[in-house]
Formats: C-alpha cells, structure tokens, sequence
C-alpha cells in the first residue's frame, strides 16, 4: 500500500505539470489563430485578444483593430521578436498594450507608428532593431523603459511625446539619433539613456530634471551642444565621460555635486563654467580633459579629490577658494602646464604625490604660510599677513658702499638679497644670517633698488618670505663707475699721490682697519682685497675726507681668513702695494714681574676685538706651553700662584668668537720669572 501510495502521487504531480506547462501555454497551438500576412502569419489569441506570435518569413503585417468580430488589444511580449525579415508592421488603434521583447532582434524592420491607446513603451521593446529609422509615439507615452531602443544603430528621428515622464537605463543606447530634444514632461532619465550615441551632437534637457544619471552620455563621440536646466543637482558618475567633441559646458547654479569621471576624457573641453557654490565633486571629475586651461573651484567644495585634474597637461591656472581642506593623490598629476596655483589658509592635507610628474620648478603656489601650500613647490607667495623683515634702511657709508639693515627674525635661518638698477630687474646678489648686508660691488652716481626676504628651509625646499624694498643712491663726486682692478708692474710707491705708511690692523675676526697718509691734497681713495698677493683685487670701499689720517674699516672680512690690500687714488690709475692682514685678533703685548709668596703676575694691554684671552706656561723656553687659563674681555691680567720650579715662562693668545667657533691670535712674546734665593719669584 506504500508503495502504490507513492506511486499514485507522482502520477498526480506529473499530470499537475504537464497541466500548467502545456495545457495553459499562450503559444499553444489549439489557442492559435493563423491571421495571413505578407510572407507568413501571424497568430491570434481569441481568448485574450492578443497577437502571441509570427513566422520569422513575415516582411510586412498589418495588424486590424478585430479578428474574426474578436477586438485586438494587445500585443504579447516577443510576439515578434526574431522576426528578422519584418520590415514594416501597422498596428490598429484598438491595440492598448504592448509587452516587452515584442519587436525584440527585427533587424529589418525600419519605421513604427504605435497607437494612441499604447501608454508605455516596454523594455527591450524594439532592442537591436538596427534597420529601425523612426519612431513615431501617437498616444500619451508616459514611460519608455530599460534597453527599449538598444542598439537601434539607424534610429534617427524620434517623434517624442510630450506626455513623456521617464525614460529607463540604456533605452536609447547606440542610437543614431543626432539631436535631441526632451519634452518639459520628463523628471527621470536612467542609468546610460543615450549611453554610446555616436552621432549625437546636441542634447536639450527638460528645466526640471534634477539629475543626470552615470553615464547617460558616455562615449557621444560627436556631442557639442548640452542645454541643461535650472534645477539639475547631480552630474552622475561618467555622465560625459569620453565625449570627446564637447568644448564648452555651463552648469546652472543648482548643480551640488559632480559624481566619478563626470568629465573625464573630454579631451577637447576648453572652459567650464561651475556654480559658485557646490557640495561634492568625486574622484576622475576632470581628468584628462587636455585642453582646459583654467579652474575656479566652487566654494563649498572641501576636497579636490584623487586625479581631478589628471593629465590636463594644458591646464594653467586652478584658483581653490577658502573650505578646501585637502588635495588627494594625482589630482594634478602630469599638469604640465600649470604655473599658478592659489590655495587657502583652510588646507590642512596635501597629498605627497598630489602633483606627480610634475616639474616643482614651474609652478607658483599661492597660498598661506604654515600651511602645507608653501612646501609644495620651490615658488611660494604667501597671501595672509607679510613674513618679512621689519625696519629695513638702507644708504651709502663713509666708505661708499651701500649698507642694508633690518631688525631679526628669530623664525628666519637666513635673508636673500635681491638688487636691480632702475628700469633693470631683480637679481639676487648675496645671502647673509646677519640682519645686516654690505654691497661692495655698486657703481658710482648709479641708484640701486633693494629687497631683502627672510627664508626658512625644510627639507630640501627652501621657504622664502616676502619682500622689503629699500633704495640707496651711490654718490661721488667724480659721476664714474668704480675702477676695475687690473693689475700693472708699474705701482703708486713713487707717485707723489701714493698712500704712505700704511698700516693693516685685524680688529678681531670680524674686521681689518686700514690706516695711510699722503703727500698731497687728495680727499678720494678706492680700497681693494685680494686673497693673495698678485691675484685678482676686488673693490671692498673708499674714502673721502682727506689724506694725513685716512683710513678704511673693512667689515665684509671671513673670521681667520688672510687678505691683501691695495689702495688706489682717484686721481690716477697706479696702485700700492699689497699690505697683509689676518682677520684674528692682534697678538698681546705681556709684561711680567715675580711677587712674594712664590707668584708671578702678566699684564697686558686690551686687544681690540678680542672677546678673550689664553694664557699659556712652559718651564722651558724651547719647551711645550700648555694652557692653563681662558680669560674674558676684561681680564687683562693673570696672577700664577703656588710656584715649584726654578723657571717660568708664559705666552697670552686673544682669541674671538664668531658663532660657535673662536679665532685666536698668533702668541704674544714670551714673559720669564725666576725663583730668588730669598724664595720669591723675580
């Protein structure tokens, strides 16, 4: 009994199926009936009044309003899908329904003229219909859905209804239609509407469409004309990706957000105009639109995400405005051409790779100091308030040479000095860590243009500050350049002009005073320093006020470097000859006497310049001296207490400290003591 129980069940089950997949199938053939049409039939459903089906032989049908005083009103999906030889199809008035797939694959058929009663047009309705040229909608069309025209390679003309409400993803991809022009009805296009149009060159969207989905226009090879509406919010990811022919896109002000690749690949886009204000652009927006020369990112925008701007080597100019926070990875990569970029004192992060392949030498940034806009790039302006020196003065010493001063900045490791004459341009003609500069290399009656910057280094960029301009105007009462050094055999020892007596004193490490006199009247002599004896001479100075006690004071000397001087009068062109000095400090001059109590006391005059003193002993004359005290600048004595030996012998250095270093003087003469009989030294 189980098992004819079990038996008797499957027998039901299998006739159940056989049931619902046979005896209730739309295509049967016992439902069917045969309608002649050119090339074969096509078949009518009695019980629903629907054309279910046709032979792929149909070249023409014509579809009546009854058959056989039975009312036709729809057409069944696939009804004629396949019918690759259908080349025209009418369909009555009574037809109110028309399903999906219906005319999917007719590749012949050419024209469609749908009734007036048909409200939808149904997905992949008339798909891959590639000889299909026109379409004309006659009822109140509200919807055209997904993929209904997909592939229509000869689609044209499109009669559009202005009923129209929304139009699915992909439904008129790879048309052939070369304008278009959407009613005022529609207020929703799907994903990749008019994805890959190759022909089409101008689109006109409705004023109250509010998004344009991805990829609605991607790959329209030949589109150039967009016309937009007020109310657009949302450029979709690669809405004109690849539409390589469009040059100029003017978004309305509603537009919030940009999705991934909106632009990308529209090599020939040339301008762009954004809203003043925006929410979001993704990543990709612009990138490799070859030809866009200038940005004006909206405010609103806080990122400028990774490859933005890839590739738009045309791009020149870009202007971020303050809410940008951060520049993400590539976003200018490759932008050959960029030579200014303004950033705001919002950024807080930039990318290290954010201007990859890019050369750091092209481009300015404009921007805020303390920001990550000045490590960008070697070339900075800073936007926000002066980073510069304060109190710069400048003007023309006793000696003729133009002298810079300015008070420090403790957050500057340095100063560049730039120059230029009038109508000339600047030239940068020396750096110093002091807050002061001499140019010893001016012109005489020439006036001189000055700007001193403060600059700080990070990393391997240096950070310069922005500018103080001071001028100096050089005079002389000759109106002539300075002289030239050229050297001659022939020297000014024998011309009654010549300096006499002259004397070269270091006055510590950091300057050398010269001191001369004359035979005759003169008022005017040029110094010149060499670093060696018969080398080339430069001009360091002159002097101005008479000939019995003349003298010069070089301050531009380098602590324990060796120079030469000559001195030229203005009067003729024969030079002295060379006097030496070493910019240390002179060598003391000791005296010393022994004391009771088995001391010795060395005195000696104050050295100028000297920030301090060494003092040294040996027990032999010839013997090692060692050091045994290190003096300030106001000790000019030294007393030696608790004596042993026989014999003393003392030598004293001055030394000067510049930085962190000390430059001392060559060894005074030596001072002697000796023990006496009586104990005491002598």
């Amino acid at each position: 009994m189980k098992q004819l129980g079990v038996s008797l069940i499957g027998i039901f089950l299998f006739a159940t199926f056989m049931f619902f997949a046979l005896g209730t199938s739309p295509s049967s053939a016992a439902d069917k009936t045969p309608v002649p049409a050119e090339g074969g039939n096509f078949y009518f459903d009695r019980d629903r009044g629907a054309i279910v089906d046709c032979d792929s032989s149909v070249t023409k049908a014509a579809v009546p309003a009854a058959i056989d005083g039975i009312a036709v009103t729809s057409i069944e999906a696939g009804a004629f899908e396949g019918c690759t030889a259908l080349e025209q199809i009418e369909l009555a008035d009574s037809i109110e329904t028309i399903g999906e797939n219906a005319f999917d694959n007719c590749i012949s058929l050419k024209k469609a003229v749908l009734p007036e009663k048909v409200t939808r047009i149904e997905q992949r309705l008339f798909n891959y219909c590639s000889g299909l040229e026109s379409v004309t909608f006659q009822g109140g069309i509200t919807a055209i859905e997904s993929c209904a025209f997909i592939k229509c390679t000869s689609l044209k003309e499109i009669n559009w209804p202005q009923t129209l409400e929304s139009i699915g993803d992909h439904a008129f991809w790879g048309c052939a239609v070369s304008s278009v022009t959407l009613p005022e009805s529609v207020a929703q296009i799907e994903w990749g509407a008019f994805y890959e149009c190759k022909n089409l060159k101008k689109i006109v969207l409705p004023s109250g469409l509010k998004d344009i989905p991805g990829m609605c226009f991607a790959q329209c090879d030949l589109l150039t004309e967009v016309g937009l509406g007020n109310e657009v919010q949302t450029v979709g990811y690669g809405a004109f990706q690849e539409c390589k022919s469009l040059k100029e896109i003017d978004l309305p002000d509603s537009v919030k957000k940009l999705g991934r690749s909106a632009f990308s690949g529209c090599r020939d886009l040339e301008k762009v105009v954004l809203p003043k204000r925006m929410e979001q652009w993704d990543e990709y927006v612009f990138q490799g639109c070859e030809r866009l020369s200038k940005m004006a990112i909206p405010k609103g925008i806080e990122t400028i995400d990774k490859y933005s701007f890839y590739g738009c080597k045309n791009l020149t100019e870009v202007t971020a405005p303050e809410g940008v926070k951060s520049i993400g990875n590539s976003a200018f990569g490759f932008c050959d051409g960029l030579r200014k970029i303004t950033l705001p004192q919002s950024i807080e992060n930039i990318d290290d790779d954010a201007f990859g392949g890019m050369d750091y030498n092209v481009f300015t940034v404009y921007g805020y100091r303390w920001t990550p806009a000045e490590m960008i790039t070697w070339q900075f302006v800073n936007l926000g308030s002066a980073w510069t020196v304060d109190h710069l003065t400048g003007y023309q010493d006793r000696n003729g040479t133009a002298v810079l001063k300015w008070d420090k900045r403790p957050d500057a490791k340095g100063y560049a000095i730039y120059r230029k004459e009038r109508n000339g341009s600047y030239e940068m003609v020396g750096e110093t860590v002091q807050p002061s500069y001499r140019d010893l290399d001016i012109a005489l009656g020439a006036v001189y243009d000055y700007k001193v910057k403060p600059y700080r280094d990070s990393g391997t960029r240096r950070i310069q500050g922005d500018d103080r301009v001071v001028t100096v105007v050089i005079k002389d009462f000759t109106g002539n350049r300075i002289p030239q050094w050229e050297y001659t055999k022939e020297e000014a020892d024998s011309s009654k002009y010549a300096p006499k007596q002259i004397q070269a004193a270091a006055k510590g490490a950091r300057a050398v005073k010269l001191t001369w006199t004359s035979d005759e009247a003169q008022n005017h002599f040029y110094v010149y320093r060499s670093s060696s004896a018969n080398g080339k001479y430069t001009y360091v100075g002159q002097y101005l006020n008479g000939y019995k006690a003349a003298q010069f004071t070089d301050n531009g000397v380098k602590a324990g470097k060796t120079y030469y001087y000559r001195i030229k009068p203005a009067v003729e062109l024969k030079w002295s000859k060379p006097v030496k000095a070493k910019a240390v400090p002179d060598r003391p001059l000791l005296k010393i006497k022994g004391l009771r109590g088995k001391k010795a006391k060395i005195t000696w005059k104050k050295v100028s310049g000297a920030d301090g003193y060494y003092v040294y002993r040996a027990e032999n004359k010839n013997g090692k001296y060692k050091k045994i005290k290190t003096l300030k600048r106001n000790q000019t004595s030294f007393t030696d207490k608790r004596l042993k030996k026989k014999h003393y012998y003392y030598k004293v250095k001055a030394y000067d400290k510049v930085g962190k270093k000390r430059y001392a003087s060559s060894y005074s003469n030596i001072g002697h003591v000796k023990r006496a009989s009586k104990g005491y030294y002598k």
